[in-house]
């Protein structure tokens, strides 16, 4: 299938998880390093990932809600990396350079790049890596 440049291509996650007890912090971190693992990530992509995942699994337990984290895989031409994103609803009106850089603070140069996205009825956040020597500005997204 062929892609133009600057389409978003959306992709069906490769697995998610839902996130409600202190017990899914250890299920996040195993399933984004097993995940990577099975992509063929390098040792360190791993371990970054698993720590994202763990991180944002931290923060989302903190507004004692149930949510969903969804791991993909995106490609585009050469260049490849890993997502994961969530819903966050109760982040629905705040300023996006706020939650951007608070995330930011948090991941430190974990994350490669972290997108916030707010619509009328739905709020997510995007945190993707990507593989070494990948340049992000040519990496589309694959979210909903």
């Amino acid at each position: 299938m062929l892609n133009p440049t600057n389409v978003r291509v959306i992709i069906p996650p490769i697995i998610s998880i839902i996130i409600n007890t202190e017990n899914d912090i250890v299920i996040a971190r195993d399933t984004a390093r097993r995940l990577a693992a099975m992509v063929g990530e390098t040792p360190l992509m791993q371990a970054r990932f698993s720590t994202i995942a763990s991180e944002i699994t931290r923060l989302l337990l903190k507004t004692c809600q149930t949510h969903r984290l969804d791991f993909y895989r995106i490609e585009h031409q050469s260049h490849q990396g890993l997502q994961l994103s969530c819903e966050v609803d109760w982040l629905h009106g705040v300023c996006y350079e706020r939650v951007v850089c608070g995330l930011q603070q948090k991941l430190g140069q974990l994350a490669d790049d972290i997108q916030v996205h707010d619509t009328d009825t739905l709020t997510f956040i995007g945190i993707t890596i990507l593989q070494e020597g990948c340049d992000e500005k040519y990496l589309i997204a694959a979210t909903q």
